[in-house]
């Protein structure tokens, strides 16, 4: 049984006159070859839907998504599912109140697990017009949404598909920078435990772009739980098979941009064909060029398929309680990045070399 992934990220919508929203039975076209063979597509969009936030960009962009439905259901009747996350350009700055901004700068003062629905709601202030968007096209499947964690469960011929869409852009700002994004994942450890034949993670911001004291701990979570992480955001194309010690493979699927402001010329997007009967998938890389999207082997499409990643269980899977039991350092210490820093931070593993010498080696 096979289903297909047509990851849409960076499409940057500013008006009704920009050249991408021309294409939408293009990328419907491209697609034809795998409606014909899977028994679900899931379109993922994967942040910066618009531009700048507006109430009438997403208006666009909704126009533009259901043309591209409307092409495929006129072609056939392979069902489509849309999931989506926000990205930082899908945050209206113009509404970026100084209480908002006062929330953001004390995350780094306070942990994150300990922060409440008020302080949750000034930051997702900034993306109203998205989560309105959302409610109008992507609410089949939804189980939970929280505004931070929405989670997408579909069940197709007997197989359970699970996809997490990580709001990492909560926090964002005008000018981005890397180390300046925070997520609070203690808060959701129920949401973790869920199980499903494949899980799908996705979130704008790869995962370095989160801040440094939160980075190491946030990247185990996440691959202890996805098997295929999706990622928007640089505008690079890319995929990584990551093999971890604890949770076993996750493979890692960066997306470039749907469309670049300034040039019109620069399209992409990726498919990602799963059959989950023989656990492969195959990713394919679509450009555009010369009027129409064509696969691009030379920006990582696969000629044939790959073993899907191979997850391992962990029976003896730690509580939050216990895991910050063991992290701590057994003294406050502080670091100019860091407020309290953990053992985890101080630590550095022996690296012991065994030498043997020679008793008749002359020294």
């Amino acid at each position: 049984m096979k289903i297909a992934i047509v990851q849409l990220s960076d499409i940057h919508i500013t008006s009704d006159t920009d050249p991408v929203l021309q294409r939408a039975e293009l990328i419907a076209s491209s697609l034809y070859q795998y409606a014909e063979c899977v028994k679900q597509i899931f379109l993922v969009l994967s942040g910066d839907i618009a531009y700048s936030g507006k109430e009438e960009q997403y208006d666009c962009a909704s126009t533009f998504i259901n043309q591209i439905l409307d092409s495929l259901k006129n072609e056939y009747r392979t069902p489509v599912s849309i999931v989506m996350v926000p990205g930082n350009h899908d945050c209206d700055f113009e509404k970026n109140t100084s209480v908002r901004k006062a929330v953001i700068a004390d995350l780094n003062n306070v942990p994150l697990e300990t922060i409440d629905e008020a302080q949750i709601d000034q930051c997702v202030s900034v993306q109203e017009a998205y989560f309105l968007f959302q409610k109008r096209i992507a609410e089949h499947g939804l189980i939970h949404d929280d505004h931070l964690w929405a989670q997408y469960r579909f069940e197709v011929r007997g197989k359970a598909i699970l996809f997490d869409c990580l709001n990492v852009a909560w926090v964002s700002n005008i000018n981005e920078r890397q180390g300046g994004v925070y997520f609070p994942y203690q808060r959701y450890s129920g949401r973790i435990k869920e199980s499903a034949d494949i899980r799908f993670v996705v979130l704008h911001h790869p995962m370095h772009w989160l801040s440094q004291e939160q980075y190491r701990d946030a990247r185990a979570r996440v691959r202890s739980f996805g098997d295929i992480i999706l990622t928007g955001h640089e505008h690079v194309e890319g995929a990584e098979l990551v093999d971890d010690a604890v949770s076993g493979e996750s493979m890692l699927i960066e997306a470039g941009a749907l469309q670049v402001t300034g040039d019109a010329n620069i399209s992409t997007f990726n498919v990602i064909e799963i059959d989950l009967d023989e656990k492969q998938y195959k990713r394919d890389v679509f450009c555009f060029e010369n009027g129409e999207y064509c696969s691009d082997s030379t920006f990582g499409s696969w000629a044939s398929f790959k073993a899907l990643p191979k997850r391992k269980s962990n029976i003896f899977e730690l509580s939050d309680q216990f895991r910050t039991w063991l992290d701590n350092a057994g003294a406050s210490y502080s670091h100019p990045s860091k407020t309290n820093l953990l053992l985890g931070d101080i630590y550095i593993f022996p690296d012991l070399l065994e030498f043997r010498v020679s008793e008749e080696k002359n020294h």
